[in-house]
């Protein structure tokens, strides 16, 4: 049950969304996760509703929320090829694009929780 949500101040085209939902579905299993239960969300700001270390350039945040636990051993890949992925396909400068990680405990789908 991976869930992964974008906050962008870059405008993102479909192709964009298509690429990062594409490499997304890819990069999952690097928590041993697949695409069959992923879901992605992307949020636009604004350019000048968004700031990071004081300048509101092209910036991203990616909050990646899996069911369960992570190997602590999974964080570092997994920020890596997330990193290069925003990188190449929307032109963020790699040191302008935070990622945090969420471990759930309790995750509902189709009225009961797993």
């Amino acid at each position: 049950m991976p869930f992964i949500r974008i906050t962008t101040n870059k405008s993102l085209s479909l192709k964009d969304k298509t690429d990062l939902k594409t490499g997304l579905g890819q990069l999952i299993t690097t928590l041993h996760k697949t695409e069959d239960w992923l879901m992605i969300a992307f949020d636009n700001v604004e350019s000048d509703s968004m700031y990071f270390k004081g300048s509101n350039e092209y910036s991203a945040i990616v909050e990646i929320s899996v069911y369960g636990t992570i190997s602590k051993n999974d964080f570092d890949p997994m920020t890596r090829k997330t990193t290069d992925l925003l990188s190449r396909t929307i032109k963020i400068d790699p040191d302008r694009i935070y990622i945090n990680y969420r471990e759930v405990d309790h995750w509902g789908l189709g009225g009961s929780n797993f």
